[in-house]
């Protein structure tokens, strides 16, 4: 289950796109990224519960705009997890977001080749830019055994993906501490 989850962020990237041809704003982190050796530990915990109910929420519209996906999301439950895509086939640019209640997000990812930690909002997260100016995942943990998971995609053109993914993990894991 805990591997089906994760490997639903992939499948998502992999097949889901949009027609919207507004490009991306350059979008910067500002943690430098270091290689993960040992999954990273949370030293505050805040649970995802308040996503759960309206996960589609947790992005706003102006970060839709500026990323370039379609505005329309769609839900999506897989096992325990829900979460929301942005996208429209597979062509253009699109966006995913899971709510992971009952599972660690970094778990199975710290050690795969390329990941790197990065803090988003102030918790533990991992990044792997799959192709950095295509597809890019951040996983972020919140408390243990949960957390959110983001994947920022295009099929046609060159984004900065990982940027883009970055920035909706802030915002989403930023909304959970207020």
């Amino acid at each position: 289950m805990k591997r089906g989850i994760v490997l639903l962020v992939f499948v998502c990237a992999a097949g889901c796109g949009t027609n919207v041809d507004t490009p991306p704003l350059p979008m910067t982190t500002s943690t430098a990224a270091t290689t993960v050796t040992t999954p990273p530990e949370i030293s505050e915990s805040v649970a995802v519960e308040p996503l759960l109910k309206d996960p589609c929420a947790a992005v706003s519209m102006s970060t839709l705009r500026d990323l370039g996906v379609p505005l329309v999301p769609a839900r999506i439950e897989v096992d325990a997890a829900v979460g929301c895509r942005w996208e429209e086939g597979s062509v253009g640019t699109g966006l995913g977001v899971i709510v992971h209640p009952g599972h660690d997000p970094l778990e199975g990812v710290f050690d795969r080749s390329g990941v790197q930690q990065i803090d988003v909002a102030g918790f533990p997260a991992l990044r792997l830019g799959v192709k950095p100016e295509s597809l890019c995942q951040v996983w972020v943990k919140t408390a243990p055994d949960q957390g959110i998971s983001v994947n920022y995609r295009s099929f046609d053109r060159p984004i900065d993906a990982c940027g883009g993914a970055t920035a909706v993990a802030s915002e989403v894991a930023g909304a959970l501490r207020r």
